[in-house]
């Protein structure tokens, strides 16, 4: 492909103008004779009016050979009488064998008359080429109308009345009932305040504090990490509800001296006594001995405590549920 030459590349601007819903087409991009294939740079407007704070959108179309790249760049700062209010970004397509660009940008313009919009660059360059050739749109004008109608005379207005002086109402009445009100409102809190303190709310019962917990440590997902993480709340679970049940110590003693005094128990059977024998010691031997404690052992050992507070269980009327 041929090489783009700045100084031989013509640069053609042109913008729309809406009438009926159509946009009129810009003449055809001018070309240096030497160049088989020129590129040209494109502006169309959405409009050429506009009120203040309606959008116009300005499209850039940049035409090159379809080997070469086109950059539209970002508008300048300054804008002049418009103001940007967003972009899209570049999109590139090949029509007719060749690279189409475009990048709209939309505008508005907040200061009444005719204003022109800056020229917008477009960077081209050419397969090979080191330096990319930079060309601009050419100014595009846009007027900018109000929907203020006609002119502001000060004359038209009348002059500014003196201060109206406004008779004051009485405040007391208002004070006195807003008085009433807090007062009312205190001794509604500390009536409710007593109330809750002469009624305290009944305890749970110890089995279902026990299988809430229980149910608290299978979700957090210690059953599977396995280990201390699962053991040591799970032999604390079972400790603080045999003490809340049986009314034993069993939070303060070791293991051995725990079942010492569970095997003499009248309320744990000779079952129980056995079952917390083979979990407790089993969790020793993960607690102190770092044995390791398999996913299957964790649930089982889950399901045998459930089961024993569930066997254990009694309400709050001293009943077995």
């Amino acid at each position: 492909m041929r090489s783009i030459r700045p100084h031989t590349v013509a640069v053609l601007a042109a913008f729309t103008l809406c009438a009926a819903g159509c946009n009129r087409t810009a003449p055809a991009p001018a070309t240096d004779g030497g160049q088989s294939e020129p590129v040209a740079v494109w502006l169309r407007l959405s409009r050429e009016s506009a009120t203040v704070g309606e959008p116009i959108e300005a499209t850039v179309e940049a035409v090159s050979p379809p080997a070469s790249s086109a950059t539209i760049a970002d508008p300048p700062a300054d804008l002049g009488a418009f103001t940007l209010r967003g972009a899209t970004t570049s999109r590139a397509e090949l029509k007719d064998g060749r690279r189409v660009t475009t990048r709209t940008f939309t505008l508005v313009g907040l200061d009444p008359g005719e204003h022109d919009i800056p020229p917008l660059e477009v960077s081209f360059r050419g397969e090979g080429e080191a330096e990319p050739t930079t060309l601009s749109t050419a100014p595009a004008t846009v007027r900018i109308d109000t929907l203020i109608e006609g002119t502001f005379d000060p004359q038209e207005y009348a002059d500014v009345k003196p201060e109206a002086v406004l008779p004051v109402p009485a405040r007391w009445p208002w004070f006195v009932a807003g008085s009433v009100l807090a007062a009312a409102v205190v001794a509604a809190i500390v009536a409710a305040t007593l109330r809750a303190r002469r009624q305290p709310p009944p305890p749970v019962p110890s089995h279902v504090w026990a299988l809430a917990e229980l149910d608290r440590l299978e979700a957090s997902g210690a059953v599977d990490a396995g280990g201390r993480s699962f053991v040591v709340p799970l032999t604390d679970i079972l400790r603080t509800y045999i003490e809340r049940r049986f009314e034993v110590m069993a939070p303060e003693q070791t293991t051995d001296e725990f079942l010492r005094i569970a095997q003499t128990h009248p309320a744990l059977a000779a079952e129980h006594s056995s079952m917390l024998a083979g979990l407790l010691r089993a969790a020793d031997l993960v607690k102190f001995a770092r044995q390791d404690a398999p996913r299957e052992a964790c649930s089982a050992a889950l399901a045998s405590t459930r089961g024993f507070v569930r066997r254990t269980a009694v309400d709050a009327a001293g009943a077995t549920p």
